[in-house]
């Protein structure tokens, strides 16, 4: 460690030239400096000690190159001027969650009152603190599903249910759901509006620039 001190040291303190030197005779000892410009200079064998980069490469998935689902949520007023708790995702054909797509409330004392979200996430209050984001206002909002489960690994194509479910302090409870059948082509569903959602459309096919 003393050592290694005094050659970091020596290194900012002189040229490059004669610190880089004094540390390719000192055995053991390696060095990069960072000159002026962000400039790289290295001992002769400190490349041996570098990690070549590795880009990660995305995930694939069993669906159609460039197809991804979209649910498109418009949220309304509801019945009291408090912000909505919405919980969206989806699950499989045998109730099971395969991926949650949002989970919106600030209060875990609340979290609960979102009953079907809160009981498919094991009634855990940490783990729902980790995927939950603050509430949002009246609007319109895009939810998009990638293919990938909830450990981050792909699913095959299929049927699916995407459900949504609110529920507003002072207001109403409200939950849709419908069935949608992944396949090589588009296909799309609608569910039905509530007193806290305008209608939900709900896309699968590729990728699209919206405005």
């Amino acid at each position: 460690m003393v050592t290694a001190n005094a050659l970091a040291t020596t290194l900012c303190l002189t040229g490059a030239e004669y610190g880089l030197r004094l540390v390719e005779s000192t055995p053991g000892a390696e060095a990069l400096r960072v000159a002026p410009g962000r400039v790289l200079q290295r001992t002769a064998g400190f490349a041996s000690l570098e990690r070549p980069i590795s880009l990660q490469k995305a995930t694939p998935t069993d669906w159609p190159p460039g197809y991804q689902l979209t649910v498109t949520l418009p949220l309304t007023r509801g019945r009291s001027k408090e912000r909505p708790y919405v919980a969206v995702w989806v699950e499989d054909s045998s109730g099971e969650l395969v991926r949650m797509l949002a989970f919106w409330g600030n209060k875990s004392k609340y979290y609960a009152n979102l009953s079907n979200a809160w009981a498919l996430l094991g009634r855990n209050a940490n783990r729902i603190r980790s995927v939950s984001r603050a509430t949002r206002p009246p609007g319109k909002y895009e939810l998009v599903w990638d293919g990938l489960d909830e450990q981050h690994k792909p699913v095959p194509l299929g049927t699916y249910r995407i459900v949504v479910e609110t529920n507003q302090e002072h207001g109403t409870y409200a939950k849709q759901s419908g069935t949608i059948n992944l396949g090589e082509s588009p296909t799309s569903i609608t569910l039905p509006p509530t007193t806290n959602f305008d209608a939900v459309l709900v896309e699968f096919g590729p990728k699209q620039n919206r405005p």
